[in-house]
């Protein structure tokens, strides 16, 4: 009883800080389009922090046009992740420091499920997601500003924080 408590106030909690993230997103969105011009895909504060954290720990990642990097460690070989899908995946979140936050496979080993364009994540984790297909394994970086951005999320995630998720790819329907 006290697992499936858990576990379901679990869920609520992640979606409720994607339901909070968006809104914050949105409502800095429409603020920074009034009053800044815009940033060039090459403008990225955090690049340095990510390019030093890349050679620490070895990793040779490619990267998205938005700034998410990623390392596919297996390709996996079932249905590819996209726009509508609902994906079932273990996730294990780490700061750049290596200091891990969170894990999906803590306790009752609970798998994360995501339906893809439903923002029911932040927007740099749906992105990352849609990188892997079915029984795939790999790692994600994310930029702050597709992670909580400058709001942060409570004592856990400070404000403008990169977030590095390792990611096993359950299934997707």
């Amino acid at each position: 009883m006290k697992n499936t408590v858990a576990i379901y106030l679990l869920s609520i909690l992640f979606f409720l800080m994607a339901c909070e993230n968006q809104t914050q997103q949105q409502k800095s969105n429409e603020e920074t389009e009034k009053t800044i011009a815009p940033v060039k895909k090459t403008d990225n504060p955090e690049k340095e922090l990510i390019e030093d954290y890349l050679k620490m720990n070895q990793v040779n990642p490619a990267h998205t046009p938005s700034g998410i990097y990623y390392q596919v460690e297996d390709e996996g070989h079932g249905k590819r992740i996209g726009q509508g899908s609902v994906v079932r995946f273990h996730a294990t979140g780490y700061f750049l420091n290596n200091t891990r936050f969170y894990s999906s496979l803590d306790g009752e080993k609970v798998p994360l499920e995501a339906i893809i364009g439903e923002r029911m994540v932040i927007p740099g984790l749906e992105e990352g997601l849609q990188l892997f297909s079915e029984g795939g394994k790999g790692k994600i970086i994310i930029p702050s500003a597709l992670a909580y951005g400058a709001k942060g999320q409570g004592e856990m995630i400070p404000p403008n924080t990169v977030l590095v998720f390792s990611l096993e790819i359950l299934s997707v329907e």
